[in-house]
């Protein structure tokens, strides 16, 4: 299916392949391999605060 503006072709729709779900083998491989580990915990106490998404993204200053 396409999608117009106008009568010019925008975008078009096409079928996606479901590809499955997560390899949890390969996840855990991949994990070690970058030396992962853990399940997040003890991450700074910041990461944990909402106001620290503005500040990264630096929505604060607007």
């Amino acid at each position: 299916m396409i999608i117009t503006k106008h009568g010019r072709p925008v975008a078009e729709l096409v079928r996606c392949d479901r590809r499955g779900g997560i390899d949890f083998d390969k996840l855990q491989a991949t994990r070690r391999r970058l030396g992962i580990e853990g399940d997040g915990e003890g991450w700074p106490e910041a990461f944990n605060d909402p106001a620290f998404s503005r500040r990264v993204l630096g929505l604060d200053d607007e």
